[in-house]
């Protein structure tokens, strides 16, 4: 088990909400250029039966389907991965329903079927009112507000970490190597909220502030602060949030960001790192530490070195625990807890809830059941076999670059002999009786237990070397991720249609998941990951200043080109900021396309590679995520790239005139 491991969603994955954006039927989109432009027509208001592949092929491809859905108005959203996720979700809860529904004396103790079954009940009859959850929080704030220094603070902020699951200033986690193989990071993780309003609403906005001041102002109410104490507590805690949130609200949680720090550097920001893991039980045997926000964490440790910020930074803690354990705690007249709730209800507990909790807190355990229930050997195989296609097709077009220097070409082609490909998801582990005992008398006990189980765990990984697994994801996840030990992971779940159908033919399969993988594969070569070798390891210099030079140009490009494109005509993609997927995108294409033999083969590959990119979201969502997701709008990935594609010109005849023609001295490529 690998704790708290945080995927670096902005990094490297294909995330579900990556790029959920309005397709060009409903927003528009379009190549800019200052002198001849070239559009790719919008589709709105065109007959989807009249658009040419040649003149925007997102909407000859995906426009009728699109006009004819509706975003779903629970999940907000629709498309491909929509309905994947929507087709896992089904085959999770069938699975969830034969355990809870089966005969459970034939559990064994430690399994996934007991652990499954025996959350599910005791979550369906656990009572808030009667639990000891309300008097263990009620108890908790007043311990808070008993500390008499920032010391004190942290040692209990730690406790509640280890105990609780909570940790509302201080985020940290023992997790996935990051600049050295074979070891775990020491990593400060960032705030990326606080009680789950954004930095950008707190410091731009009257209404985030005010949501503040009245969510610490009712909290502290509801615990026996009077009004006056409790509103001068909320005033002197929101001004902190305005600073913390200052800081934060440009922060980009990527690769390119994080920074590692030596025992020396933390401590001359203020705080004693080792002191405060020793808390939980555990020692830093690597005398680094990994930031996330550097910025953030400064700040955050200056507000700490300040003895006037206590209560604040009590009032932080106070609030963040309720919010987090909101869910066990009981809200009324006759409660531990007076008044209306503030973060949760007192809802009725029903399927959707109980699957969820399952979900968030036994998903390996529901992972490796998904991979015995849906994801055969053979369906293993196949997949298997499409990543070493991918590799050879690669090896061919990376030799091809002649514009590489030789020295750098063996180097990228041993980094890519060492590449390892992890499918499906999960190894089943072996079954451990002793796991039955993390089950306490109701949920709220087994949810504490599960936390304390956590950090032994983290405790006990770091006396061990951490092995090239790659970033976890579990199996049912619709995901797939490069991370930077040199490992490429391809879950279960993304391994459905229409990213790949056993019954499809190759190059059906090939312009889905194929894509996928090697879009991934491209990761290990793309502006950020460039800097770590073949063994994972972070070396700036395993790469000579020659060849890193010429990738800059051949990245300024990239750049220049993606950054002419707008979605609903307006709004242009930050191609700065979308470099590394762009980059994975542009030589994946190049290297799938490389594996077509005629144009038939490519024309399904195109059509599928379009598919899985069909995806509806609101306007407002389109725009926000132009300033914070590193991948580009849906249809910017499927038109920017084959519009830079010679072997789509060549399969479509797209000549000058067309909506996907770009001049030829203007198209880029990756390799």
């Amino acid at each position: 088990m690998k704790c708290n491991e945080k995927v670096i969603s902005a990094l490297l994955a294909i995330a579900l909400s990556s790029s959920m954006v309005m397709p060009m039927a409903l927003a528009g989109c379009k190549k800019v250029e200052s002198e001849g432009t070239s559009e790719v027509k919008t589709v709105a208001k065109i007959d989807p039966e009249k658009i040419r592949p040649q003149d925007d092929f997102f909407g000859y491809v995906n426009a009728a389907s699109l006009m004819a859905s509706e975003i779903n108005a629970k999940y907000s959203m629709a498309g491909s991965f929509f309905d994947c996720y929507m087709l896992i979700d089904g085959q999770l809860r069938s699975i969830v329903d034969s355990i809870v529904n089966g005969d459970s004396d034939t559990y064994l103790p430690g399994s996934n079927e007991q652990m499954i079954n025996d959350y599910y009940y005791q979550s369906k009859n656990y009572d808030a009112k009667t639990s000891r959850a309300n008097a263990e929080v009620r108890d908790l704030v007043a311990r808070i507000d008993e500390t008499k220094s920032m010391e004190e603070l942290l040692e209990l902020n730690a406790y509640i970490d280890d105990h609780y699951g909570v940790n509302p200033y201080l985020k940290w986690s023992v997790s996935d190597n990051f600049f050295r193989v074979n070891e775990y990071s020491f990593t400060f993780e960032g705030v990326e909220s606080i009680f789950g309003m954004s930095f950008k609403d707190i410091a731009d906005s009257e209404y985030g502030r005010a949501g503040i001041d009245s969510m610490v102002t009712e909290c502290l109410l509801n615990y026996g602060y009077s009004e006056d104490e409790a509103k001068e507590r909320a005033d002197e805690f929101t001004y902190l949030a305005i600073d913390i949130a200052n800081c934060s609200k440009d922060l980009k949680m990527e690769v390119r960001s994080i920074q590692e720090l030596s025992d020396k550097d933390v401590e001359a920001l203020g705080f004693d790192a080792n002191k405060y893991v020793s808390f939980y039980g555990i020692t830093n045997p690597y005398g680094k530490w990994l930031l996330y926000a550097k910025p953030q964490f400064e700040l955050i440790c200056e507000k700490l070195s300040d003895p006037n910020n206590l209560r604040a930074f009590q009032t932080w803690q106070i609030v963040g625990t309720v919010a987090g354990l909101s869910g066990y705690l009981y809200f009324g007249e006759d409660g531990e807890v007076k008044g209306e709730p503030i973060f949760s209800s007192n809802a009725e507990v029903n399927d959707d809830i109980l699957f969820s909790m399952i979900s968030n807190l036994f998903g390996s355990q529901l992972g490796e059941l998904y991979l015995e229930y849906f994801y055969s050997e053979e369906k293993d195989q196949k997949v298997r076999e499409l990543c070493e296609d991918i590799r050879s097709s690669y090896r061919e077009v990376i030799n091809n670059a002649d514009w590489l220097t030789e020295d750098a070409r063996k180097a990228l082609l041993r980094k890519l002999e060492n590449l390892e490909f992890i499918t499906g998801g999960l190894e089943a582990h072996e079954i451990d009786p002793e796991d039955a005992k993390i089950f306490g008398s109701d949920s709220w006990e087994t949810y504490k237990n599960l936390n304390e189980y956590k950090w032994k765990k983290s405790a006990e990984l770091v006396t061990h070397e951490c092995p090239r697994t790659g970033s976890s994801m579990n199996p049912q996840e619709v995901n797939a991720c490069f991370w930077v030990d040199n490992v490429v992971r391809i879950t279960a779940g993304i391994s459905n249609a229409p990213f790949f159908d056993m019954d499809a033919d190759y190059y059906t399969n090939l312009g889905g998941l194929g894509m996928v993988i090697a879009h991934e594969v491209g990761h290990a070569f793309d502006s950020d990951c460039i800097y770590w070798d073949e063994n994972g390891n972070y070396d700036p210099t395993w790469i000579s200043k020659e060849d890193i030079d010429l990738l800059n140009e051949h990245a300024q490009a990239c750049i220049n080109y993606y950054n002419d494109f707008t979605i609903m005509d307006v709004y242009h993609v930050d191609g700065e900021l979308t470099l590394p997927e762009n980059y994975a995108d542009m030589g994946a294409m190049e290297c799938i396309t490389n594996l077509t033999k005629t144009k038939e083969d490519a024309e399904k590959l195109f059509v599928s590679y379009a598919t899985i990119w069909s995806e509806l979201s609101s306007d407002i969502s389109a725009i926000e995520l132009l300033k914070t997701d590193v991948h580009s709008p849906a249809i910017v990935r499927v038109n920017a790239i084959l519009s830079t594609c010679e072997k789509f010109y060549e399969t479509y005849d797209v000549k000058e005139g067309d909506g996907m023609y770009v001049e030829p001295e203007k198209r880029v490529s990756r390799w």
